[in-house]
Formats: C-alpha cells, sequence, structure tokens
C-alpha cells in the first residue's frame, strides 16, 4: 500500500531549512557572478570556437570582423577619362629594296604594299607592264617576282619576270603569269615584285 506524503503540514524545521538551502544557493550564485570572466582577462587569440557555447554570441558581439556572404555584384560605373597619347615609337629600319609592288587580281596595286612603282597595266591575259618610280633603271636593277597565294586563286601558280622585256616599254617591267600544269598564262595569278 501506498504511503501518501502530506504537505498541508511543513514543519519549522523544514522551513528553516529550506530558507537555509535557498540562501546558501543563491549566495553562491552571486558570488559566481562577481568572479566573471572578461575580456580583459583572455589573451589575444587564445579562445577557439570550441570554448564558446553555440549561439551564445551575437552580429554585435563581432564588430564587423566577420563578413557573410557576398553579395550581388553593382551597376558598372562610368568610363573613366581617356588617357594621354603615348610616345611615338622609334622609327625602324629603313628597308632595303629599291623599290616593291604587290599585284592584285585586278591588275591594280594593293595599299600599304608599294613602294616606287608608278603604275602597273595588264595588256593581255597574264602579262603586265609596271612602271619604276625616276631613278630606278629595269637595264641595270633586274626584279625579282614571285606569286602572292594570298591575292590569288588557282593551282599551280607562277609568276616571273620576262628579261629583256618583249612586250611593254624599254622602261618598265615585264611579269607573266601562269596557273596549270602545262602552263597557260592567267589573270588569276596576283604576284610581289621587288627590285632590290
Amino acid at each position: 500500500m501506498k504511503r501518501r506524503i502530506r504537505l498541508s503540514r511543513i514543519s519549522p524545521a523544514m522551513v528553516v531549512a529550506l530558507l537555509a538551502l535557498f540562501v546558501a544557493l543563491s549566495g553562491r550564485a552571486l558570488a559566481t557572478s562577481a568572479a566573471l570572466i572578461t575580456g580583459a582577462d583572455v589573451k589575444n587569440n587564445s579562445l577557439t570556437g570550441l570554448d564558446v557555447r553555440n549561439k551564445s554570441l551575437t552580429p554585435k558581439d563581432f564588430r564587423g570582423s566577420v563578413r557573410g556572404p557576398r553579395g550581388l555584384p553593382g551597376a558598372p560605373g562610368q568610363p573613366g577619362v581617356k588617357g594621354d597619347r603615348g610616345d611615338q615609337g622609334v622609327p625602324g629600319a629603313a628597308g632595303t629594296a629599291r623599290a616593291h609592288a604587290v599585284v592584285n587580281l585586278s591588275a591594280l596595286f594593293v595599299g600599304g604594299y608599294t613602294r616606287n612603282f608608278t603604275g602597273v597595266q595588264r595588256i593581255a591575259t597574264g602579262l603586265y607592264c609596271l612602271t619604276p618610280a625616276a631613278g630606278i633603271d629595269r637595264a641595270t636593277s633586274p626584279a625579282v617576282v614571285s606569286p602572292d597565294y594570298w591575292a590569288s586563286a588557282g593551282n599551280d601558280l607562277r609568276a616571273y619576270a620576262a628579261n629583256p622585256g618583249l612586250s611593254c616599254q624599254a622602261s618598265q617591267y615585264e611579269v607573266r603569269t601562269t596557273t596549270g600544269n602545262p602552263p597557260v598564262q592567267s589573270n588569276a595569278v596576283g604576284f610581289s615584285i621587288i627590285v632590290p
């Protein structure tokens, strides 16, 4: 059979014992709170994550030392002011060719690749006459001619200087162009000519 404890009658001794227990426990708590460790008591960089209870710190405890996830990039800024123009580069060494040119399929000089030639004519299929600038004598300054594959079409391309010129004026350089095998005179060959 179970015995029932009655709480209605608490002896005066029990009241004094409970009161003494309460005072003893609260006094210990007061003593403990007075002896708390502060930041001044801790050496810098001596605490680790294991020393701190989870979720006990708030963002204000960090004072900006911890960053959250990176946000989205902002809009691009305005373009900067254009900088000053750079210094002029050193001129390159002068070339050694007295004259040079590139002639395309339309029998025209290719701009930027021509020096000391004043004219070009296609007088027949695969036959060109080139006029050098004053001071360049065809009779004493032979030319070197080669097909220019960049400015040509077809296979088995050939370009050569005909010496002495048979179809052009005596002062002009004569160039013949051919394609195929056996060679057939053709307008499908662009060429380069150099007078060293």
